[in-house]
C-alpha cells in the first residue's frame, strides 16, 4: 500500500533530499504576522495531500502550517474557529490544527513587539514550488534575552517549508505532493521541546519526526543544514508512518461527573508500567494544570481535578501522555461554576 514516509539529508537512500537553501527574504511576500497569529494564503497550484486537494494554506507564526486549521477540522462549518496555537503537542494530538505541517512547531516570539518577526511566502514558478520561510525568529524560551540589532544575544530560528507542485514533481504511482522542511539555523531550546512532522486531515495518521526531544527511530538529530522530505511511496523498505489511533496499552476510561462542579474524577489505565503525565488543557491547547507526572504500574489509576477560583467555566480537555512513546489521548470535559 502507498503511505507517507520521510527521508532526511543524512540518509544515503537514492530518494533522500539534499539540503539546498532557497533564500526568499528579499523576494517573498512578508505575511506581516505577529506573535501567536496566522493567515491564510493561496498556494498558487493544487496540492494533493492524503488524497485531498488544497489550493490554500494557513500559516501560523509558531512554526506550523495547516490545510484545515479549524478546531473542528471542518473549514466550511459556520462555527469554524481558527486558533493560533503556540503550545506544541505530539502529532495526532486531538487539540491543534488539522491537516498539520510542522517544520518547527514551537513558541516563537517577538518579545512583546520588540523583536523583528518576519515570515515570508514565495511562489517559485520557475522551479514549480511554494516556499514559506520563518526568518530569524526568537524562541519564547529566551526572547527576553534578545536585543534588537545584537544577534549574538540570543538564539534565533530560520527554517523553511516547501511544497512541490505535483504536476511537475511526482513520485511514481501517486499524485500526492512532496513536502520538504529545511533548517538554515535551528536551536531546539524550549523546556518542552518542539514538534516536527505531518499529520492527516482527520488526525488518524501521521509522521512524527521529533516531539519533546524524542526522535523517530529513523530520524537524524535536528541541526542547522538538515533537510527532511515527506512523500508517499509503496516501497516496503521505507516504513516510518505511524497510526495515531491510540494504542490499546493506555486510555482514559472515564471522567465523571461531566459536566462537573466542584471536582471531577479521572480514571485511566495503562497496559504496562509506563511514565505518564495527566494534564488539563484549555481549548487552545494551553496547559491549565498538571495533575500527575510519574511512573505508574500496569492497571487502572485515578486522579481528581478540583479547579481553583481562577479557572472559568467552559470546555477543557484531560490529556494523558505516555512520555516514552511521544503519544497522547484526550477527553473533553465541561466545568460549570
Amino acid at each position: 500500500d502507498f503511505q507517507y514516509v520521510f527521508l532526511d539529508s543524512n540518509s544515503d537512500h537514492e530518494l533522500a533530499p539534499d539540503y539546498n537553501w532557497v533564500e526568499i527574504s528579499d523576494i517573498g511576500q512578508n505575511l506581516n504576522l505577529t506573535d501567536d497569529s496566522s493567515t491564510t494564503i493561496d498556494i498558487g497550484f493544487d496540492f494533493r495531500y492524503y488524497d485531498q486537494e488544497y489550493n490554500q494554506i494557513t500559516v501560523g507564526s509558531n512554526g506550523w502550517a495547516s490545510f484545515l486549521p479549524c478546531l473542528n477540522g471542518d473549514g466550511v462549518a459556520p462555527d469554524c474557529e481558527v486558533l493560533n496555537y503556540f503550545f506544541n503537542n505530539s502529532i495526532g494530538f486531538p487539540i491543534g490544527p488539522y491537516g498539520l505541517l510542522a517544520p518547527f512547531y514551537d513558541d516563537l516570539d517577538d518579545n512583546v513587539g520588540t523583536e523583528p518577526f518576519n515570515i515570508y511566502a514565495y511562489l517559485d514558478e520557475v522551479n514549480h514550488q511554494f516556499i514559506i520561510q520563518w526568518d530569524d525568529l526568537a524562541n519564547g524560551q529566551t526572547d527576553e534575552d534578545c536585543v534588537v540589532g545584537d544577534d549574538t544575544s540570543c538564539q534565533k530560528e530560520t527554517f523553511q517549508l516547501i511544497l512541490y507542485d505535483p504536476a511537475y514533481h511526482q513520485v511514481e504511482g501517486t499524485d500526492n505532493g512532496i513536502i520538504l522542511f529545511q533548517y538554515e539555523e535551528i536551536y531546539d531550546i524550549d523546556d518542552h521541546g518542539s514538534t516536527i512532522g505531518i499529520e492527516s486531515p482527520d488526525k488518524n495518521q501521521g509522521l512524527q519526526y521529533l516531539f519533546n526531544y524524542s526522535y523517530n527511530d529513523n530520524a537524524s538529530t535536528l541541526t542547522s543544514g538538515l533537510a527532511i522530505k515527506f512523500f508517499i511511496t509503496q516501497d516496503p523498505t521505507l516504513d516510518n508512518e505511524i497510526s495515531i489511533n491510540i494504542p490499546e496499552y493506555f486510555k482514559i476510561n472515564s471522567a465523571y461527573p461531566n459536566p462537573f462542579n466542584p471536582s471531577i474524577n479521572i480514571d485511566f489505565s495503562v497496559k504496562n508500567t509506563s511514565s505518564v503525565r495527566v494534564s488539563i488543557l484549555d481549548v487552545s491547547g494551553r496547559k491549565v494544570q498538571d495533575l500527575y507526572e510519574g511512573v505508574v504500574s500496569s492497571g487502572k489509576h485515578n486522579v481528581i481535578w478540583e479547579p481553583n477560583q481562577a479557572v472559568s467555566s467552559g470546555i477543557y480537555f484531560v490529556s494523558l501522555e505516555v512520555l516514552n512513546q511521544g503519544l497522547a489521548t484526550t477527553k473533553q470535559i465541561t466545568f460549570l461554576k
